[in-house]
């Protein structure tokens, strides 16, 4: 059975042969259809929780491409993609950071642009009550529900140590106060603010400041 060990060439240590492994299928995604998009999703799902730092990176790099060049890589099962970014936030490591923040923008960008219909009962990390969302409300009041955990890690990264990462977080703020802005109008910015302000009970001082910064960068723009 072909595995990590059947890649011979491209390192001298299995990590770095499977990294190069990596990197030729990402080379290849462009040219793939939607079947084998699916395949390699299956490949990297499992690596986005790796240990490795070098193998996770690479996960996380096929990742955002899939969802950020390859719309029809999104299919019937937008919850599924969205359950999966969730879990991944308590294994990424640092090393990954930049290119999940690149995740999240495409996930939430999609959310708004498409507007569509989110079923709340597949997405179990959510942990949320379907209730909370009047019967006939508007999919974007499901969406505002999605979007909170994820402009909750958007805003914590703010604090992170990279300064890439401290970057691109403060530039998806901004952008995804827009999107909203563009989407709802003032309700949009309005529920954007909103969202930014529950990290000012968050647990920790970290949460409070990065929510502070983020709040203050909005106001500057």
């Amino acid at each position: 059975e072909l595995g990590r060990d059947a890649v011979l060439d491209g390192g001298d240590s299995d990590t770095e042969r499977y990294c190069t492994y990596l990197e030729a299928v990402y080379a290849l995604l462009g040219g793939l259809d939607a079947n084998a998009l699916s395949i390699v999703y299956q490949l990297v799902s499992n690596d986005m929780d790796e240990r490795d730092p070098a193998v996770q990176k690479k996960a996380y790099k096929i990742f955002q491409y899939l969802v950020e060049h390859r719309p029809d890589f999104y299919g019937d099962d937008f919850e599924g993609l969205i359950e999966r970014i969730l879990q991944g936030g308590a294994t990424a490591m640092s090393a990954s950071r930049g290119f999940r923040i690149k995740c999240l923008k495409s996930i939430i960008l999609h959310l708004l642009s498409d507007q569509q219909s989110i079923n709340l009962d597949k997405i179990p990390s959510l942990n949320a009550d379907t209730d909370v969302v009047a019967p006939g409300a508007v999919s974007v009041s499901r969406a505002r529900v999605v979007m909170t955990p994820l402009v909750a890690e958007i805003v914590l990264s703010i604090k992170e140590s990279n300064k890439k990462t401290r970057a691109a977080a403060f530039d998806l703020v901004i952008e995804v106060a827009s999107a909203m802005d563009e989407s709802d109008g003032e309700n949009g910015v309005v529920s954007m603010v909103h969202l930014v302000l529950g990290g000012l009970v968050g647990s920790t001082s970290q949460m409070v400041s990065a929510s502070v910064m983020a709040l203050a960068s909005m106001m500057f723009e």
